[in-house]
């Protein structure tokens, strides 16, 4: 069991370290935001674990916030275009 967590640890670790190199601020911040709604989900497909209406209630919060803060729509809006070419400038 320990040797299954720490590769588990390791293959994480290290998948995570390779997104940092190669994907975009705005995909890692939305990945990191899913992290308990993934947790979740893994001990139910993993473990048979079976959520309670808090956990469920919090993950639909979680997909909630993220579709209304964090989608296309926010891409296009004009601030958020301004603000972008602003940072690749620096």
């Amino acid at each position: 069991m320990t040797f299954y967590a720490l590769v588990v640890v390791v293959v994480g670790q290290y998948a995570w370290l390779r997104a940092l190199g190669t994907l975009s601020e705005r995909m890692l911040a939305k990945a990191s935001v899913l992290t308990p709604v993934f947790g979740l989900f893994f001990a139910f497909v993993l473990l048979g674990e079976t959520p309670d209406r808090a956990q469920g209630l919090a993950a639909v919060v979680i997909l909630g916030g993220l579709l209304l803060g964090g989608g296309a729509a926010a891409a296009q809006r004009p601030e958020v275009q301004g603000m972008e070419r602003t940072l690749a400038a620096a």
